[in-house]
């Protein structure tokens, strides 16, 4: 993995991790962040319409790819 693609990556992943903090008032356990930045990653790819997709998910465009 290039440099650049892993930054982009942990980048992505505390905006979650941020998004996530911010909707919760309570502190979250560990096991509970992770979960809930899985779940995140899953809407990402699998129900969020991207419009650089032709508003398909990730996951539909790469399916449609392979």
């Amino acid at each position: 993995m290039s440099r650049r693609c892993a930054a982009a990556l942990s980048g992505r992943a505390a905006g979650a991790r941020r998004a996530c903090a911010c909707r919760s008032r309570s502190k979250r356990s560990r096991s509970g962040e992770r979960r809930a930045i899985g779940d995140w990653i899953a809407f990402y790819n699998h129900r969020r319409p991207h419009q650089a997709l032709d508003m398909r998910t990730p996951a539909e465009a790469f399916a449609s790819a392979a």
